[in-house]
């Protein structure tokens, strides 16, 4: 996740950060989705670089 936030290029203190950071994927997403209109910007940009790096991952590995 550490990966994930700074190749996005947003800060930890986010609270699309911070929701997936102390909770899991199947918990986190959620809450990050129910967020207002106005954070789901950043929650999208965070979402498709947490994906990227899992992809990578299991790509290269």
């Amino acid at each position: 996740m550490r990966d994930s936030d700074e190749e996005s290029r947003l800060k930890p203190t986010f609270i699309q950060c911070v929701l997936l950071h102390t909770h899991r994927l199947k918990i986190g997403i959620p809450k990050v989705l129910s967020l207002p209109n106005d954070e789901l910007s950043k929650a999208y940009v965070l979402l498709m670089y947490v994906f990227k790096r899992a992809y990578l991952r299991r790509y290269f590995s």
